[in-house]
């Protein structure tokens, strides 16, 4: 998904205020990954943590690369 923030939401002047850039929903992070989610005070879905969920996306991408090449598809 394509967004671009809110205003307010960042600092005044940060280079993203006005680009529209590549993100995920929060809701899906949720369904698949709820350990990489953070949540509002009222417990609502809020936003996902790179710091979470980079970490497992590389994990992966490091074993679907094991798999194609013990498979011969992968150099």
């Amino acid at each position: 998904v394509y967004f671009k923030y809110k205003p307010g939401y960042l600092r005044e002047g940060d280079q993203d205020c006005e680009r529209i850039i590549p993100g995920f929903y929060a809701e899906l992070v949720e369904k698949y990954f709820p350990e990489a989610v953070r949540y509002d005070e009222k417990k609502r879905v809020a936003d996902w943590d790179p710091k979470k969920l980079v970490p497992a996306m590389l994990k992966l991408i490091q074993l679907q690369k094991e798999q194609k090449k013990k498979k011969g598809i992968y150099e």
